[in-house]
């Protein structure tokens, strides 16, 4: 049995869905990041 590693789940999954998760997972990540770093600097 093929243990799944990291390299072929990624050759797996279609690099446009790839891209599309990274573009939702930015979005989502920034401004919540953001912020916080505005709340944490006392702003």
């Amino acid at each position: 049995v093929e243990t799944l590693t990291t390299d072929s789940l990624a050759a797996a999954v279609r690099p446009e869905f790839v891209v599309l998760a990274a573009i939702a997972g930015v979005s989502m990540l920034v401004p919540t990041a953001y912020r916080r770093y505005r709340s944490g600097s006392g702003a």
